[in-house]
Parts: structure tokens; C-alpha cells; sequence
């Protein structure tokens, strides 16, 4: 079982533990081509779209949101990818478990302070807790299949998978701005060509999406059991990082 959290803006999760994550960013986010991947027990900074994984005896900030994603007063605070996170107001973090009892114990509006190690610097920075409710919210699918030889298009509305020699849409994304949203786009249609290039692979299909300007036209050649169907939609602005969590096949 494979679960997509897709989010516009600033990361927001509760991760379960033991799981395969994958963060996808980038210039084009949307192709979700590059994955930085973990296999360990995580917790997520929402406020700052940071993921602190469990690595070995260290606790590490493995992704954090740029500062122009996050709302204010979010802006400013200097967390950074390989960041090592030591404390939570005053308390010693050492394991996952520990950091989310003391993230836990402060009280939303009050001020949470995180102990650093960067290099040779130890760092504080500090922040208010948000209101849950007031962060973003996911949109969460569950996808069934191995997952393996898929990309994700969340800006378009659709994960692909390739099959064979063919390239097929493995599920339209239930996200209401999306591209597809309102087309005739379904789960197992084959993709025969884009924008006049025929397809017949992932890699080259991804490769020539990535070369469409945003705001320019996208037209597929699609194949739904014998039919030949044409859709067209406009390209659309890159929705922002994927996280990916794979858990047990």
C-alpha cells in the first residue's frame, strides 16, 4: 500500500512510524522526479514544513519548507536541512517519541525553542506554536500496486505507471484544482502521445512534460478499451512538494 500526502504549501502530517518516506522537490516538483528517501520514525515541524527523522543516536531535520511557503511569523526562523535537533525547550530530545512529548507539552501561542547542533554552531531558534487548525491541510489518497515505475503529476491530477511498453494513468488524484479534475480521465487509460510526441515510456513521457511551459497546451492521445479519446488542458503551475509513505506491499 502506497499513501500520497499532497500539500500545497507548508508540510502538515502525522507520520506513522517505520514507514518509507519520499520528499520530492525541485524546479518542477511536479514531475516528482527527485526523492530524497527514508526508512525511520519521523515527526513534523508543521509550522516550518520541517520533517525531523530518527538517524541512528540523532535526531536530523531532513526537510524543511523555504521560508517564502510558510506563513509569518514562520518566515524568519533559520531551520535548515542537517540541522541536528538536541532540545525542546530546555528538554534533551533523543529519540522521535521524546521530541513529540515535548512539542506536545507546549501549549499553542506559547513559544517553542529548539536546541540545534549545525557544524561546530549550537543554535536556538525559536517560534509560537500553531493552532492546528490554522496550518494547511493534506489531501490523502491510497493507492494499492507495488509503486514502483510511477510518477506523480498532482498539478495535473494524475499518477502514471509504466506497463510494459505502454504508459497508463494508475489513478486520477481526488484534487478539485487539478488540471484533469473535470476531463474524461480515468484509471488504466494509455497514453499514446503528447502534444503529437508518441509516448512509450515513463522516463521520455516525464522528460517531454517537463519541457511544456506552464500556461502553455497539453493535448494527450489517450486509450480506453479500443476507444481513441483526446484531451486537452492547459499546463498547469507545479503544486508544490509530494511526500510519499510506502508502507508493507
Amino acid at each position: 500500500m502506497i499513501v500520497r500526502i499532497l500539500r500545497s504549501a507548508v508540510l502538515h502530517a502525522l507520520l506513522l512510524p517505520g514507514l518509507v518516506m519520499s520528499v520530492a522537490h525541485g524546479e518542477r516538483p511536479d514531475s516528482a522526479k527527485t526523492f530524497q528517501t527514508v526508512t525511520a520514525e519521523s515527526f513534523p515541524i508543521a509550522e516550518l514544513g520541517g520533517l525531523v527523522v530518527a538517524d541512528g543516536k540523532n535526531l536530523i531535520v531532513r526537510f524543511v519548507s523555504p521560508p517564502a511557503n510558510r506563513k509569518a511569523p514562520y518566515t524568519g526562523v533559520d531551520l535548515r536541512e542537517g540541522d541536528v535537533l538536541l532540545m525542546v525547550s530546555g528538554k534533551r530530545v533523543k529519540s522521535v517519541n521524546e521530541l513529540k512529548a515535548a512539542y506536545g507539552a507546549i501549549a499553542v501561542g506559547a513559544e517553542v525553542k529548539v536546541g540545534l547542533e549545525r557544524g561546530k554552531e549550537m543554535i536556538i531558534v525559536a517560534f509560537p506554536k500553531a493552532d492546528p487548525k490554522d496550518l494547511p491541510q493534506m489531501k490523502i489518497m491510497v493507492q494499492r500496486g507495488p509503486g514502483d515505475g510511477t510518477e506523480i503529476f498532482p498539478a495535473v491530477g494524475v499518477s502514471m505507471a509504466q506497463k510494459g511498453k505502454k504508459v497508463v494513468v494508475q489513478e486520477v488524484l481526488p484534487i478539485e484544482t487539478s488540471a484533469v479534475r473535470t476531463l474524461d480521465v480515468r484509471a488504466g487509460d494509455v497514453i499514446l502521445s503528447l502534444n503529437g510526441w508518441t509516448v512509450t515510456s515513463l522516463k521520455e513521457y516525464t522528460e517531454k512534460f517537463d519541457a511544456i511551459a506552464v500556461g502553455a497546451p497539453v493535448e494527450w492521445k489517450t486509450e480506453r478499451e479500443g476507444r481513441k479519446l483526446t484531451i486537452s488542458f492547459v499546463r498547469p503551475k507545479p503544486m508544490g512538494q509530494v511526500m510519499i509513505r510506502k508502507g508493507p506491499q
